[in-house]
């Protein structure tokens, strides 16, 4: 096997997530937040083996046309009675179900490339989602097939409300960069260091060829940053702390620490420095240092010594 020729033309299906919060309906999100919830949840399935733990997320599935021109239908549904911003991320306080939906024929092809001899080496993985027109044009209108689904009047009781996208974004071009045709912002891979990290990150999972056209490159962190809280790109790679003071972003996953190099700042005075850096460093190395730092999501490496 070469290992170097990835196996290509590989097509992969694309969960597109809608929420619709509801009222009246009892769902596991309303039973999972309260201890009582999740007691009977738990009595249930002892006494009956029935509920809400004998089941899979998925409880409802469909098939159906994106529009009228197709011959068959190219649509896949699983409704979950749940809700969540990102999978591992915990429940909505409200009540809301899931809707997720797919492309059962994407013309959009991806590769997968063994890239060492070592298991221990994830291989890279290029699945190049919604990488077409039809296949755009098929997600933005499966967004609106979900629309008018939970617009039906036997649904009318339950006052659904969409919660995921939004009724705000009503375009093709809104509605396929939700999901997912949107720019990744971060600094510039080869000059500005959370950019160098992003990539370092995604290499050792195997999804920069992936992601890279998708890259938005900053002249800076901040930048990049900015480019998220505008909507300018649906994501961002930057750094948690400048996350962290930034309330127009919401931080949906964090890289693994052994996935890029150990992001530090070092600190010391130059042959040059002015005589008060000298009381600067003292105070760095002081227990209101380390309070203030941490209090902004940095980490002390050093035990202060006052």
């Amino acid at each position: 096997m070469n290992a170097q020729a990835p196996f290509a033309d590989l097509a992969d299906l694309a969960q597109l997530r809608e929420t619709y919060k509801h009222d009246k309906a009892v769902v596991l999100n309303t039973l999972a937040n309260s201890w009582w919830g999740k007691a009977a949840i738990g009595l249930e399935y002892l006494l009956h083996r029935t509920g809400p733990m004998s089941m899979a997320p998925s409880q409802l599935g469909a098939f159906t046309r994106s529009d009228s021109t197709q011959p068959h239908p190219n649509l896949e549904y699983h409704v979950q009675p749940l809700s969540l911003d990102a999978f591992g991320e915990p429940l909505h306080s409200f009540p809301a179900i899931t809707a997720s939906v797919c492309n059962l024929n994407p013309t959009s092809r991806g590769t997968v490339q063994i890239k060492s001899a070592r298991f221990e080496d994830a291989p890279a993985i290029a699945p190049n989602y919604l990488s077409t027109d039809a296949d755009r044009k098929v997600a933005a209108d499966s967004l609106r097939v979900t629309r008018r689904i939970l617009a039906q009047s036997a649904l009318a009781a339950y006052m659904p409300q969409e919660h995921k996208p939004g009724v705000q974004f009503q375009s093709d071009e809104e509605l396929a960069k939700l999901a997912g045709d949107g720019r990744i912002a971060t600094g510039d891979v080869k000059a500005v260091p959370v950019g160098k990290y992003a990539k370092a990150a995604l290499e050792k999972l195997g999804a920069w060829q992936a992601a890279e056209p998708k890259f938005a490159m900053a002249e800076s962190v901040r930048a990049a940053l900015t480019l998220v809280a505008r909507g300018e790109a649906v994501l961002g790679i930057v750094y948690s702390t400048d996350a962290k003071v930034e309330p127009g972003v919401k931080v949906v996953g964090t890289f693994p620490a052994d996935t890029h190099p150990a992001i530090i700042y070092p600190v010391a005075a130059t042959t040059t420095a002015k005589p008060e850096t000298s009381d600067y460093l003292v105070f760095l190395r002081s227990s209101a240092a380390k309070t203030i730092l941490e209090k902004y999501g940095f980490k002390f490496l050093i035990s202060p010594t006052t």
